[in-house]
C-alpha cells in the first residue's frame, strides 16, 4: 500500500512538473502578445447537425478523440464520403491545422499530424494558422499551457453544458517569440515531454504491479 501510494504521488508530481515547465517556458510577457484571431486565417467549428452515421467510411471526430493527447481514430464514428464532402466545404481539417476542444472538456489543443481524411463535430474548433507568425507545434504547447488553459476555462460558459464559443476562442491571448525561437523551444519541450512520459509510464506500471501483487496475496 505504501509503495502504491508513493507511486501515485510521483505520477502526479511528474504531470505537475510538465505543466510547470510549460508555464515557465511559455508565459513570457516580453514576447509579442496576440489574440488567436490575429494569428489564424480561419477559426471555425465542426457541423452543428448530427450526421447520418455509417458502419464504415470517413472518420467523424469529436472532443473525445483528442483529449488523450493524440488523434484517436480507434474509437470513432463514421460518415459517408458524400456527407464528408459536403461538410468540408465549410470546415476542412488538413495536416498541420490545430483542433481545439470547445464543448464539454474545453481548452485542449492538438495539431493534426496525419494525412487522414476526416470531418469534425461542433465540439471541436479548427484553427488554420498564419505560418509566417506561428509554428503549429509551439502553439499546441501554448494552448495547453496553464496560463492559456485558465483563460479557456474562464471564457467557457455554462455548467452542465459547457461551451467555449468561437467568439470567445478568438479572444484568447498568447505570447509569441519569433518563428525560429518558437521552433527551438518546441524541440526542447518535445524532449522534456518524452522524459516525463517515460516517468509516468514507470509509475503507472508500478501501480499496476502493486494491484496485481495485492490480489495475488489475497488469493
Amino acid at each position: 500500500e505504501a509503495l502504491k501510494a508513493n507511486a501515485e504521488k510521483q505520477l502526479q508530481a511528474a504531470k505537475d512538473l510538465f505543466q510547470k515547465e510549460l508555464d515557465q517556458k511559455l508565459q513570457n510577457k516580453k514576447w509579442n502578445n496576440y489574440l488567436l484571431s490575429d494569428i489564424c486565417t480561419q477559426i471555425t467549428d465542426g457541423t452543428h447537425k448530427t450526421p447520418k452515421y455509417t458502419e464504415s467510411g470517413i472518420p467523424f471526430l469529436s472532443v473525445k478523440n483528442i483529449t488523450s493527447g493524440y488523434l484517436d481514430f480507434k474509437n470513432t464514428k463514421y460518415i459517408s464520403l458524400e456527407e464528408h464532402q459536403e461538410l468540408i466545404k465549410r470546415c476542412n481539417p488538413k495536416y498541420g491545422d490545430i483542433l481545439y476542444s470547445k464543448v464539454g472538456t474545453t481548452g485542449v489543443a492538438k495539431v493534426i499530424d496525419c494525412d487522414n481524411d476526416f470531418s469534425i463535430f461542433v465540439s471541436l474548433a479548427l484553427l488554420k494558422i498564419r505560418k509566417e507568425l506561428v509554428y503549429n507545434y509551439f502553439l499546441e504547447y501554448v494552448l495547453n499551457s496553464p496560463y492559456v488553459y485558465k483563460q479557456s476555462q474562464k471564457l467557457t460558459s455554462g455548467a452542465a453544458n459547457r461551451n467555449f464559443l468561437l467568439t470567445d476562442i478568438k479572444k484568447v491571448v498568447v505570447y509569441l517569440p519569433n518563428i525560429s525561437e518558437q521552433q527551438r523551444i518546441a524541440d526542447r519541450l518535445d524532449a522534456f515531454s518524452a522524459n516525463v512520459k517515460a516517468l509516468q509510464t514507470n509509475y503507472t506500471e508500478t501501480i499496476t504491479l502493486c494491484n496485481d501483487l495485492k490480489q495475488a496475496l489475497l488469493k
